[in-house]
C-alpha cells in the first residue's frame, strides 16, 4: 500500500485530497410494481363472506363500509384469516379499518398480521395495534421478504381479546413484481470508487425477469456515461439470463469525475426498445494513494481500512453520560480506573454513543481527540429505530456544515444511521445515506438490523451491513439458548452483499429481559468466533450504557459489574491479539480434513503458523478430527491454556454445545499472508536533483511494514543535519534557511511495530535575493479617533507622509473602506453615512497611494450606535413579540415567541424576518404563544430588526417589530442559506384534477443549478434539475384518495445547500361510477381501481365474469381503443398484464371485453391516469 498526501490550504494536511472523491453507489431506489391482489373476496362483496371463516361475533355490515357495498364487522370473537401458498419474493399487505371503543391503547385492539407459523417458521409481521375510536384508516405492513415458498396466513387479528367494534374492508396482499432487471454493484466495493491500483473492470450481479420468461427475445445492455456531460464512454450487450455477473469496462474513466452505470432490459425484436431499467450506480476513479488520507475505506479484499491501514474492527456501543469540551473530563470518564466507564485496557478501535447525536461540535471534537489518543475512532449517531425515522434533532441530519466539519476530523469513522428499523423506513434511510456519502465521501455509514429475509432490502442504504443477533432472550429453555443465531445472522449478512462488502456483527453484552441472564465469558467467546467463522470483518458489543452494563447493581461499581467488564476485556483483547491473523487471506486448502460437518471452520496461515477458527453449530456435545496439509507439530488451543497431541497430520478435540475453539498449528507451512516486511519510504516530490526555491513541498510515500500507521521525519544535510518541522508525510520546507547550492534530504519512516526505513534525495537550492522596496507612504486617521462611537453622517479624515514622487503639483490618492466596502469620495476627507451599516463594531481601512504607485495602509476600529425606532404594529391584527424583548443580545439560533389578537380565522401563517432576511414561516390554528427559531448568523453583528407578520385565512394581516443586538463575530453579510417554499397551491387549499404545484427557492446565491424533489405523502412524484429559482409541476390529484395530503419539496443545489418545506392540502375529486356492464355477461374490473386511479409500469388487470358458460373465455383488453392484450383462459378471476408504457401518459379509458364458450359477450370500461 502506497501512502501519499498533498498539502492543501482547504483542510488539515492529514485530510487533504489532490483529486476530489465522489461518494457514489446506487442513485435511486428501484420503482415498486405491485402484482395482482391475492386476497379472495377482499371487499367482502360475496356473501358469507366467501373465503373468510365465519365465527360468532363477526358479520357483514352495509351501513359502514370503505368501498363497495359491505364491510366485515367484528363485535366479539377471535381472529379472521385467509391462508396462502406464497412464492418466494417480496410482499405488501393492507386493510382499511374503522374502530369504535376498541381495546385499550397498544395493549389490546386490532392489527393486520402476516403469519408464517402455519409453515413451521416461528415468524410473523404485525402492524401497530389500532384501538379506541377512529374513522376509516389504511393500515399497511411490508415490504416483507419471503425467502422461500411458504404457507402464510393473513390475519385480521384481534390482539389480546379487545372489547368494542372494528370494521374491515378492502384487504390486499400483493407481491412486488420484478422490474425486469435487478442489479447490485460488486466491484468497486466502496462507494463506487475504482482505485487505480486495481482492475479497471466494473462487476455487477444481475438478475433478469423478461416478460413471459422469453430469454431469447430480450437482451440486456449496459452503458457507462459521464454524469456531467452525458458522454457515453462504454457500452456492453449481454444475453438475458436468470442470474449472472456482468463485466463493464471502466478504463475510460478519469479521476475526479462521476459516471453513471445503467443496465436496461431491451426487446431485441423491436430494435432494442427499452422494457425496463434499473436505477444507475454512480462510480468514479480515484488514486490508490487517496486511501491513506481517507478516514475509512475498503480494500478490494473487503478489509476495512482506517487511514489506509487494514483493521479488524472491534467496537462498543454506549449511551448516557454528559459531555464536555474539557479533555480531562473524557479521560477520567472513559478511561480512568476509577471513572464511570473504566475502558482502560479495553483494546477497541471504534466507539459510538447513542446519546451524543445532538451534542455540539466542540464537545464531539473533544471526545474524538481523546478517543484518537487511545487509537479509537468514533461513529456519530443519527439513526432510525423500529418504525421511527431518523429525526432532524440529530445534527448530522439537519446541518451539511456539521457533517462536512466532522468529516475533516481524523477521529471520525462515520455515522450510525440504521438501528433495527422496519423496511418501510428504507426510502428515508436511503436518502440520508445518499446525502452523507456526498458530503463526507471518506467516511462510512453503519447499520445494525435483524438478520431475517428483510435484510436484503437494506443493502444499498448503507456501507456496512451488520446484524445484531441477541440469542439470550427471556427464560432459558430446557435445551439452552439457540446461540447459533449469531452464526446464522452473520451468514445472512454476508449473503445479502454477495461477499462484496465487509460485514459486521453486534454481539450481546446485556441481560435482555428480567427472565434472561448475562452471557458468560465462554458464551461471549463462542459468539465472537461464530461471527468470525461466518465472515464478520468486525465485532461490536451492546452495550456499556443504559439498559446494559450501566444499570448493573443500580449504577454502582460492585464486583458483578466489574466482572462483566473484565469478561468483555478478555474477549476483545484476545481477538485484538489475533488481528494480523484475522486480516490475512483465508487458507482453506491447508485444512485437508474435518470429520464432523457440525463443526464449522475458518483457516488462516500467517508467518509459518496455521490457525483454525472453529465452532460447534449444535446444542449437543461433538468431537472432531482435523487433518492438516503437513505434520502440524505443536497444536495449542488459543487462550485455553491447553495443547493437543497430533497423530501424523491429524489432531482431535471435543466441543461442548455451541462451543468455539481456536487452534494454533506450530508447523503451519505456507499460504495465506506472509510475515510483514520492513517498511519502505520514498520521495514522491520533488524529483531527484530538482532545483528548489522559496517554500518547497516535500512529499513522502511509505509502504509495507505492519500495524496501524507510520511516523515520519525529514532532515537536511549529511554531516550537519537540520530537522524540517512537521509530522509528514508532507512537509513545507523553507529553503531560505539554507545557503544556495547542493543539499541532501533524508526521509525516515517507522511503522507501529518499530521497523524503520530511510531514503535520501539530492536537491539544489537557488533563491534570489530581492533588494528592499522603496519607502511607501504612511497613512493615518486624524478623525474619528480610534474606538470612537459614531452616529449619523460621520467625517473620516486621513493624513499621509513619505513615499516617492511627492512634490509641486503632485499629491496622494486616498481611499477608505468600511468592512471592505469603499466609501465614495477622493479624500483626504470622506462623508460616511453610518446608518447604512448595522450598529456595532466596524473596521475602517485607509489607503494613500503616491505618484510612483507606492501604497500605505492603516486600519482603525469604530463603533456605530444609531437609534433605530421600531415601526408600529401594522394591519388589522395585533401582533406581539414577547421574546426576545427589545435590546436583547442574541447569537446562534434564537427563538421568537409571538401572540396574536383580533383573529378568529381557523388558520394563521406567522412569518419571521431578521434584518430583512427570511427566517421561516409556520401555519397553525393557535393565537399564541407561537415559537419560531431564527438564525442570527445570517446577518452581521449589531442592531437588527426582528419583524413578525401574520396573515390569517380570512386575509387579515398584522405585524410587529423589535430591535435586537446580534453578536456572533460576523462583520460581513453572510451568503443567504437556501430556503424552499411553495408558491401554489395555498396552505390548506382544496384541489382537484390537475393542479399546478409551484415551488421556489431563496438564498444559495452561489449555486448554478437546483434539484427540486416533490413528494406526496412521502412518495416522490417529480424530480427536476434547473438553473431557475422556481419550477412547477402538474400534479394529477386523481392518483390519490380524497382527503388531506402532505406535499413536501426538498431542494438541493450545486453549492451543497439543502432545504425542505411541507404543505397540507385537501384533495376533493368527483369519482364517477364506471359505466354499466354491456352484453349478456356480467363483467367487473377490480384492479386497477378506476375512477382516475394512477397507473404505471406493468399493471395487472383483474377481471371477474358472471353468467358465463363453462370452459375457457376470450379476454381482450384495450387502452383508448388500442388492443394491449388478448388471452383465452378459464381463470376466475382472470389476471392479465398491461404494459402501461405502451400507452400515452394521461387520461385513459381501459376497456375489457369477454366472449365465453357459448358465444355470449360482455364488456366493462374504467377510467385511469397513466403516469410513466
Amino acid at each position: 500500500m502506497i501512502m501519499m498526501l498533498t498539502m492543501s490550504s482547504a483542510a488539515p494536511a492529514a485530510r487533504a485530497q489532490s483529486t476530489p472523491l465522489i461518494g457514489g453507489g446506487l442513485t435511486a431506489l428501484p420503482t415498486e410494481s405491485l402484482g395482482p391482489n391475492l386476497v379472495q373476496n377482499p371487499g367482502f362483496e360475496t356473501a358469507g363472506p366467501a373465503s373468510w371463516p365465519v365465527s360468532g361475533g363477526w358479520s357483514l355490515d352495509q351501513l359502514q363500509k370503505h368501498g363497495g357495498a359491505f364491510s366485515y364487522r367484528r363485535d366479539s370473537g377471535g381472529t379472521a384469516q385467509q391462508t396462502f401458498q406464497l412464492k418466494a419474493g417480496t410482499y405488501k399487505a393492507s386493510v382499511w379499518m374503522k374502530t369504535q371503543g376498541l381495546g385499550s391503547g397498544a395493549s389490546s385492539g386490532a392489527r393486520l398480521t402476516l403469519d408464517f407459523r402455519p409453515s413451521g417458521l416461528n415468524a410473523w409481521t404485525p402492524s401497530d395495534v389500532i384501538s379506541g375510536t377512529n374513522d376509516w384508516q389504511r393500515v399497511e405492513i411490508g415490504p416483507i421478504v419471503v425467502d422461500a415458498d411458504r404457507t402464510a396466513a393473513l390475519m385480521l387479528e384481534m390482539y389480546n381479546g379487545p372489547g368494542g367494534t372494528v370494521w374491515f374492508d378492502d384487504v390486499t396482499l400483493t407481491k412486488l413484481s420484478a422490474s425486469g432487471v435487478e442489479v447490485f454493484l460488486l466491484y468497486p466495493n466502496f462507494r463506487g470508487m475504482l482505485f487505480d491500483d486495481g482492475p479497471s473492470t466494473l462487476k455487477f450481479d444481475v438478475k433478469t425477469t423478461p416478460p413471459g420468461g422469453d430469454f431469447g427475445r430480450y437482451g440486456l445492455t449496459a452503458t457507462l456515461k459521464d454524469e456531467a456531460s452525458g458522454q457515453v464512454i462504454a457500452t456492453q450487450s449481454y444475453a438475458a439470463a436468470d442470474h449472472f455477473v456482468a463485466d463493464l469496462d471502466g478504463g475510460g474513466m478519469q479521476a475526479g469525475r462521476g459516471y453513471l452505470a445503467t443496465f436496461s432490459l431491451v426487446d431485441k425484436s423491436a430494435g432494442n426498445a427499452l422494457v425496463a431499467a434499473y436505477p444507475p450506480y454512480r462510480v468514479s476513479k480515484a488514486p490508490a494513494a487517496a486511501r491513506q488520507s481517507m478516514n475509512v475505506s475498503f480494500s478490494a479484499k473487503n478489509r476495512v481500512l482506517v487511514n489506509g491501514q487494514p483493521r479488524f474492527v472491534l467496537g462498543v456501543y454506549d449511551s448516557g453520560m454528559g459531555y464536555s469540551t474539557d479533555p480531562t473530563f473524557w479521560e477520567n470518564t472513559l478511561w480512568s480506573d476509577t471513572g464511570e466507564r473504566r475502558m482502560n485496557g479495553l483494546k477497541i478501535n471504534m466507539y459510538l454513543n447513542y446519546w451524543y447525536g445532538e451534542t455540539p461540535t466542540d464537545s464531539i471534537k473533544a471526545l474524538m481527540t481523546n478517543l484518537q489518543s487511545h487509537g479509537v475512532t468514533y461513529l456519530q449517531t443519527g439513526n432510525c429505530f423500529d418504525k421511527f425515522a431518523a429525526g432532524t434533532n440529530f445534527l448530522i441530519n439537519n446541518s451539511d456544515s456539521y457533517v462536512q466539519d466532522l468529516a475533516t476530523q481524523p477521529g471520525t469513522a462515520g455515522f450510525y444511521t440504521i438501528d433495527e428499523c422496519l423496511p418501510s423506513l428504507i426510502p428515508g434511510a436511503f436518502t440520508q445515506y445518499d446525502r452523507l456519502r456526498r458530503l463526507a465521501p471518506s467516511t462510512i455509514t453503519f447499520m445494525a438490523n435483524f438478520g431475517d429475509g428483510n435484510l436484503s432490502l437494506w443493502r444499498d442504504a448503507t456501507d456496512i451491513v451488520a446484524t445484531d443477533p441477541y440469542p439470550m432472550f427471556g427464560a432459558e429453555p430446557a435445551g439452552g439458548y439457540n446461540h447459533k443465531q449469531v452464526a446464522d445472522w452473520t451468514a445472512n449478512a454476508r449473503a445479502v452483499v454477495n461477499d462484496a462488502r465487509p460485514i459486521m456483527t453486534v454481539l450481546q453484552f446485556f441481560q435482555f429481559t428480567s427472565l434472561g441472564r448475562w452471557p458468560t465469558l465462554s458464551e461471549m467467546r463462542s459468539h465472537a468466533y461464530m461471527a468470525i467463522v461466518e465472515g464478520a470483518q468486525g465485532l461490536w458489543w451492546w452495550s456499556l450504557g443504559d439498559n446494559a452494563l450501566r444499570i448493573v447493581c443500580n449504577n454502582t461499581l460492585y464486583p458483578e459489574r466489574t466482572g462483566y467488564m473484565n469478561n468483555l476485556k478478555s474477549v476483545v483483547n484476545e481477538i485484538a491479539a489475533l488481528e494480523p491473523v484475522l486480516l490475512a487471506d483465508d487458507s482453506t486448502g491447508s485444512l485437508t480434513g474435518n470429520s464432523n460437518t457440525a463443526i464449522k471452520t475458518k483457516v488462516k496461515v500467517v508467518g509459518g503458523k496455521g490457525y483454525v477458527f472453529s465452532y460447534n453449530s449444535t446444542n449437543t456435545n461433538q468431537n472432531a478430527t482435523f487433518t492438516w496439509t503437513t505434520a502440524p507439530g505443536a497444536v495449542t488451543v488459543n487462550a485455553e491454556n491447553r495443547t493437543l497431541t497430533a497423530s501424523s497430520s491429524s489432531f482431535t478435540d471435543s466441543f461442548g454445545p455451541y462451543a468455539a475453539h481456536v487452534y494454533v498449528i506450530g508447523n503451519g507451512g505456507t499460504g495465506g499472508t506472509p510475515t510483514p516486511s520492513n517498511p519502505t519510504v520514498a520521495f514522491s516530490a520533488p524529483a531527484s536533483n530538482a532545483t528548489l526555491s522559496s517554500t518547497a513541498t516535500i512529499s513522502l510515500a511509505a509502504s509495507g511494514g505492519s500495524g496501524t500507521g507510520y511516523t515520519y521525519s525529514l532532515t537536511v544535510g549529511s554531516t550537519t543535519t537540520t530537522t524540517v518541522p512537521g509530522t509528514g508525510p508532507t512537509y513545507s520546507w523553507d529553503t531560505k534557511t539554507v545557503p544556495n547550492g547542493d543539499h541532501t534530504l533524508t526521509a525516515a519512516v517507522t511503522d507501529s511495530a518499530g521497523r524503520t526505513a530511510t531514503a535520501t534525495l539530492p536537491v539544489t537550492v537557488s533563491n534570489t535575493t530581492t533588494p528592499p522596496p522603496s519607502q511607501n507612504p504612511t497613512v493615518s486617521f486624524t478623525a474619528p479617533a480610534a474606538n470612537a462611537t459614531v452616529t449619523g453622517t460621520a467625517t473620516v479624515t486621513l493624513s499621509a507622509t513619505g513615499g516617492n514622487g511627492i512634490g509641486f503639483g503632485t499629491t496622494y490618492t486616498y481611499g477608505v473602506k468600511v468592512d471592505g466596502t469603499a466609501i465614495a469620495g477622493t479624500g483626504p476627507s470622506f462623508s460616511w453615512d453610518t446608518t447604512k451599516v448595522a450598529n456595532g463594531s466596524h473596521t475602517l481601512t485607509a489607503t494613500a497611494t503616491d505618484p510612483m504607485g507606492g501604497t500605505g495602509t492603516a486600519t482603525q476600529t469604530v463603533t456605530v450606535s444609531n437609534t433605530v425606532t421600531p415601526p408600529p404594529t401594522t394591519g388589522a391584527l395585533k401582533v406581539f413579540v414577547t421574546q426576545p424583548t427589545g435590546g436583547t443580545t442574541v447569537s446562534s439560533t434564537g427563538w421568537a415567541t409571538m401572540w396574536l389578537e383580533g383573529s378568529t380565522a381557523p388558520t394563521k401563517t406567522y412569518t419571521l424576518t431578521l434584518g430583512g432576511k427570511a427566517m421561516g414561516s409556520t401555519t397553525t390554528a393557535s393565537n399564541g404563544p407561537v415559537s419560531m427559531p431564527f438564525d442570527t448568523k445570517m446577518v452581521v453583528d449589531g442592531t437588527q430588526p426582528l419583524v413578525a407578520t401574520v396573515k390569517d385565512s380570512s386575509n387579515s394581516t398584522g405585524g410587529s417589530t423589535v430591535n435586537v443586538t446580534v453578536k456572533n463575530g460576523i462583520t460581513t453579510s453572510p451568503t443567504p442559506v437556501l430556503t424552499a417554499t411553495f408558491t401554489s397551491p395555498a396552505s390548506g387549499a382544496t384541489v382537484k384534477g390537475s393542479t399546478t404545484v409551484g415551488m421556489s427557492t431563496t438564498g444559495g446565491s452561489t449555486a448554478t443549478s437546483r434539484t427540486y424533489r416533490l413528494s406526496v405523502d412521502g412518495t416522490v412524484v417529480s424530480t427536476q434539475t434547473v438553473s431557475a429559482k422556481s419550477v412547477s409541476y402538474a400534479w394529477n390529484t386523481t392518483g390519490v384518495a380524497n382527503g388531506s395530503h402532505t406535499l413536501s419539496v426538498t431542494v438541493t443545489d450545486t453549492a451543497n445547500g439543502s432545504a425542505t418545506t411541507t404543505r397540507s392540502v385537501t384533495v376533493s375529486n368527483t369519482v364517477t361510477s364506471p359505466p354499466p356492464t354491456t352484453g349478456t355477461l356480467q363483467v367487473s374490473v377490480t384492479q386497477p381501481a378506476g375512477g382516475g386511479a394512477t397507473v404505471s409500469g406493468t399493471q395487472w388487470v383483474t377481471i371477474w365474469v358472471d353468467n358465463a358458460a363453462a370452459g375457457n373465455k376470450t379476454f381482450t383488453v384495450t387502452a383508448n381503443g388500442r388492443t394491449v392484450w388478448t388471452e383465452t383462459n378459464g381463470d376466475r378471476p382472470a389476471t392479465l398484464p398491461w404494459n402501461t408504457a405502451s400507452s400515452a401518459n394521461g387520461a385513459t379509458t381501459l376497456s375489457v371485453s369477454v366472449k365465453d364458450s357459448a358465444g355470449k359477450t360482455g364488456s366493462r370500461s374504467i377510467s385511469v391516469w397513466v403516469a410513466n
